[in-house]
């Protein structure tokens, strides 16, 4: 089979969405199919609307030769005029591959009506659709998702290994020092990490640590922010910002910290807290968004309502002061990714379900 995916930008850009998209192409290269990635340019979203509604964009996707092109859907104000053109020639099935959507995300209504009028013309405009979770799946569903073909098809968490004997998230568990926690992610205005910073600064008298992995050049005005409050708030020998840290060196970091700590991030999955629970890491996440697929309350990881600093500052003293729920969650955790589906597991699912669009 030969098979297209669109995207914008660059393939190796480091979140969790592009992670997936290599991922895929990857495995189906395995397969032995051809895939082809066509990368438009990465623009802002507005330069984006008006790449899609010039007709040379259409033009440009038609010469695309394929049995079925998965377009990620991040791509969509690029696309969605592009394939209304489409719709009226012969061409291979076009199937949106979906990591989040834009107009669900915590912000002013207004803005997500904006957004959400070109996603809803997108998702219209596709044969078939791939989410990542059945929150990102539930979203979708206004726009008639579930009336044409759909699987969901969440990211593995095998890919950077796994902790090893449960002695050992034990051991780490209850050993004394401060509490470790780790924030990964890039550091964007929508993970959350401001809010974070607020409610750790709000518990003085309890010992922990803050890592923050991720990139740190993708919005310096918030990267900016972030270094002033850690002045402001006299937390500069407790919070690091390492920016990104990958493969080998991340295991290694995984592997020394007792809690994910991502409860203002609101995620489409959450690929980074089921990563972590592979290493016995329970997860302080949001109670809005994908986490809840993942993170059981007082059973692998505790949840936090958006706004509510003062619940996450209450989540981390009780973790640091409880070392035995703290190992509770922990083993819980590991045995939630070790029941998670592995990315072979995943991808074959999308393999299958891209056989059967085509064959269509």
């Amino acid at each position: 089979m030969k098979i297209a995916l669109v995207i914008c930008g660059g393939l190796n850009t480091l979140t969790g969405g592009y992670l997936y998209d290599r991922m895929m192409v990857d495995f189906l290269r395995r397969c032995g199919h051809r895939v082809e990635v066509i990368a438009l340019s990465e623009k802002t979203y507005g330069r984006r609307v008006a790449e899609g509604l010039c007709p040379a964009t259409a033009a440009a996707i038609a010469r695309v030769s394929c049995d079925v092109m998965v377009q990620d859907a991040l791509a969509h104000p690029a696309l969605w005029m592009a394939n209304r053109r489409l719709a009226r020639r012969r061409r291979s099935p076009r199937v949106a591959l979906a990591h989040m959507v834009l107009s669900a995300q915590p912000r002013p209504p207004w803005q997500n009506h904006c957004y959400g009028m070109l996603e809803g013309a997108y998702y219209r405009s596709v044969d078939g659709c791939i989410a990542n979770s059945r929150t990102t799946l539930a979203h979708l569903s206004r726009w008639g998702v579930r009336r044409r073909p759909f699987v969901v098809a969440p990211p593995g968490g095998d890919r950077l290994g796994h902790m090893g004997p449960p002695s050992r998230i034990r051991k780490r568990a209850m050993a004394p020092g401060p509490l470790r926690l780790l924030f990964l992610g890039n550091v964007l205005p929508g993970k959350g990490l401001l809010p974070l910073l607020s409610a750790l600064a709000g518990i003085p008298e309890v010992d922990w640590r803050l890592t923050v992995a991720g990139s740190l050049a993708m919005a310096p005005n918030h990267v900016r922010a972030v270094r002033e409050m850690v002045q402001r708030k006299g937390l500069p020998d407790r919070v690091r910002l390492e920016g990104p840290v990958v493969g080998g060196a991340l295991s290694r970091l995984l592997t020394e910290t007792h809690v994910m700590a991502m409860p203002f991030s609101h995620e489409g999955f959450g690929m980074a807290l089921v990563e972590g629970m592979a290493y016995g890491l329970p997860a302080i996440a949001s109670s809005r968004g994908g986490a809840r697929e993942t993170v059981r309350h007082g059973v692998n990881g505790l949840l936090v309502p958006p706004g509510r600093t003062d619940l996450a500052g209450a989540a981390v003293r009780r973790l640091a002061e409880d070392r035995a729920l703290l190992a509770r969650l922990a083993f819980r955790a590991f045995d939630t990714c070790c029941r998670h589906p592995t990315w072979s597991e995943t991808l074959g699912t999308v393999e299958a379900f891209l056989r059967r669009i085509a064959g269509r």
